[in-house]
């Protein structure tokens, strides 16, 4: 085989691609972090759905006798925006 087929490296590439991966490195971190924000974000959002969800039923529950359909409503509407969002979290991690 022709040894002109080959490249060795110099020290200047060497040098040039450690600081590449160096670079490489830095922006993984930097990715990994915008992504663990995305997601604390996102379930954040889920748990103050949940909060709200949990307090309708408790008010639901308080009043069962004067429930209006309007409160079911509420109620049902809410429940089914925690669903969607927990959904959406739970994607974001596959």
């Amino acid at each position: 085989m022709n040894q002109s087929n080959f490249s060795t490296p110099s020290a200047k590439d060497l040098n040039k691609m450690d600081q590449e991966i160096s670079a490489l490195k830095e922006r993984a971190k930097i990715s990994k972090i915008k992504a663990q924000e995305s997601f604390e974000t996102q379930v954040r959002a889920v748990e103050d759905q949940f909060d709200l969800v949990s307090k309708k039923v408790d008010r639901l529950g308080q009043k069962a006798d004067m429930a209006s359909g309007e409160m079911k409503r509420g109620l049902s509407e809410a429940w089914g925006k925690l669903r969607d969002s927990f959904n959406k979290a739970s994607q974001y991690l596959h």
